[in-house]
C-alpha cells in the first residue's frame, strides 16, 4: 500500500534550485532529468515503506527525527509522519546539511 508522499515548501524550493543549477548553470538538462527521474524513483519506493531508512544518528537531525535517502549526488532528508513520507529539505551531498536542516 502506498503511503502519501508530503513536500514541504523548503523540499520543493531546493529540488528547483537543484534542477536549475544542473539544467541552466551547469548546462546539462539531460543531466537534470536523470535526476529527476532518480528523485522520482526513490519517492515511489519510499511511498511503499517510509521507514525503510533509519532515523538519523546526527544530533541535529536525530532529535528531528529525520531519515535520509540517496539519489545520485543528492540527500533528501525525509520524516514519518502518521505514516505519510514528508519530504523536508534536499541538499547535495558536498553541504553540510546537519546544521542547515
Amino acid at each position: 500500500m502506498a503511503h502519501r508522499f508530503l513536500a514541504t515548501e523548503a523540499f520543493e524550493h531546493d529540488y528547483d534550485s537543484a534542477f536549475a543549477y544542473i539544467s541552466y548553470d551547469l548546462g546539462s538538462p539531460r543531466a537534470a532529468a536523470r535526476m529527476m527521474d532518480a528523485m522520482d524513483a526513490s519517492i515511489e519506493k519510499l511511498r511503499d515503506s517510509p521507514p525503510l531508512n533509519a532515523v538519523l544518528t546526527k544530533p541535529t537531525l536525530e532529535a528531528l527525527e529525520y531519515r535520509e535517502e540517496l539519489v545520485g549526488g543528492y540527500v533528501m532528508l525525509y520524516k514519518v509522519e502518521g505514516g505519510d513520507m514528508v519530504a523536508k529539505r534536499l541538499f547535495h551531498t558536498s553541504q553540510d546539511y546537519e546544521s542547515c536542516a
